[in-house]
């Protein structure tokens, strides 16, 4: 191997690629582009940032850079072939192994709450002639219903579909117990919260404002909230419509000049909480703005389904070895200053032989810097913290370890070929 970022990037997925692929090929028949070839050559597609397929036969014929990445040339008809070729079967194998093989950061303030799922569709514009894609009379689309887990951020499970398939039938699709499921007013029925509560797991769904409902009893609020909502309320209910009669709780508040109800039958949070977890859904309709604009998943390089289906694939396996990638080199940078810190404690130590009182209780302060999961901010916790300082910790959490800039994308992009090293590290660090 040639260590390269490249490599780095693409090391995560190896131990499926050695074990799996020569099997993969002798199942699909192809013995010109094989397996490992052509996801590695999908991956550099969406790293480098191209916008076609035939900019791909260009780049991988006439850029050095290919070479030195070991990735060879195949005409534009031998990569169409491999999106008919390989079953999305075996990209969502390599997915499942990257899921369950790879070490990724948790926001230990967010586990706390227990294992949260974020869920959603978006609508992808396709051509007309793509039948399986149907969505109205006058247009073709599909539709990625996605779960993003939340306490991780990263997406989990998806299905590629027609643009006029069930939202509900892909959420009931994926219950599984203990899991708190949170969704958007489309969602929201008396057979799907029967159906979460059935499976012992939990939901928080926006639900619309003309819901009929008889109230139980009203919640305590906490002394502080936030000064963006407004209004907020917590109450027990039954639904009116309801024919379970099944008692759930209602939290209402605005911000700005939208009013939001929310039901959830987690009972043992606070309404803060509650509120927070709905207000991190829109953790996933960045993810959407992420694969279509940043990583190019609007522009579809084959039209079949199953070929569509491999994209997605690849474009979530992206997004995954880029984050672990930034977050390796993030770990590495705290490494690095808590060896420093250590040894700048260890050069001002005094002699044990001249005791000082007053240097001893300075060096005591001068502890090693912890790495940010240590620093977590407890959230369940009886004695009510400032909500501000959480929310702000909780956000510069993410937007240290989690958030991809477009700035750290162009420079891993321009970094592919070079040494993975120290150097490399810094520069991705910066």
């Amino acid at each position: 191997m040639n260590n390269t970022t490249f490599d780095k990037l693409c090391e995560p997925l190896l131990s499926y690629l050695t074990s799996e692929s020569a099997k993969i090929d002798e199942q699909s028949g192809s013995r010109k582009l094989l397996f490992t070839k052509f996801v590695k050559s999908l991956i550099f597609y969406y790293v480098y940032k191209l916008d076609s397929l035939r900019s791909l036969v260009t780049t991988l014929k006439t850029d050095n850079i290919c070479k030195k990445l070991g990735l060879p040339f195949f005409a534009k008809s031998t990569f169409q072939d491999g999106f008919y070729r390989f079953n999305s079967k075996h990209f969502k194998g390599l997915y499942e192994h990257l899921l369950r093989d790879t070490s990724l950061l948790r926001v230990p303030e967010i586990a706390s709450l227990g294992q949260i799922s974020l869920v959603d569709g978006s609508l992808f514009p396709t051509l007309k002639s793509m039948d399986w894609a149907t969505y109205k009379e006058t247009k073709n689309a599909i539709r990625l219903h996605l779960s993003f887990h939340l306490n991780q951020m990263l997406p989990t499970e998806f299905w590629v579909a027609a643009g006029n398939s069930s939202e509900r039938t892909f959420l009931l699709k994926i219950l599984k117990e203990g899991f708190t499921y949170v969704a958007d007013r489309g969602y929201f029925s008396f057979e799907v919260i029967e159906k979460i509560a059935k499976a012992k797991a939990f939901y928080v769904l926006r639900i619309k404002k003309n819901a009929l409902y008889k109230v139980l009893k009203n919640n305590s609020l906490p002394d502080k909230l936030p000064v963006c909502f407004k209004n907020v309320t917590d109450e027990n209910i039954v639904f009116t419509n309801d024919k379970q009669q099944s008692k759930t709780r209602l939290v209402t508040f605005k911000v700005s000049d939208s009013q939001f109800y929310i039901i959830t039958n987690r009972f043992d949070l606070t309404t803060l909480q509650i509120i927070m977890i709905y207000a991190y859904r829109w953790q996933i309709e960045l993810l959407f703005k992420f694969i279509k604009r940043t990583l190019g998943g609007i522009h579809l390089i084959n039209h079949s389904q199953n070929g569509v289906t491999i994209q997605f694939y690849v474009l979530m396996i992206v997004a995954l070895l880029q984050m672990k990638l930034k977050q390796s080199c993030e770990q590495e940078k705290l490494k690095i200053q808590d060896e420093n810190k250590l040894d700048t404690i260890s050069k001002t130590s005094v002699p044990k032989s001249k005791p000082n009182a007053k240097v001893q209780k300075k060096e005591h302060t001068k502890e090693p810097i912890k790495h940010i999961k240590e620093q977590a901010v407890p959230l369940v916790s009886k004695q009510y913290i400032q909500p501000n300082t959480w929310i702000q910790y909780i956000n510069s959490k993410v937007k240290n370890l989690w958030k991809m800039p477009k700035q750290w994308l162009n420079k891993l992009k321009n970094l592919l070929s070079n040494q993975f090293n120290e150097n490399v590290i810094n520069i991705l660090n910066e």
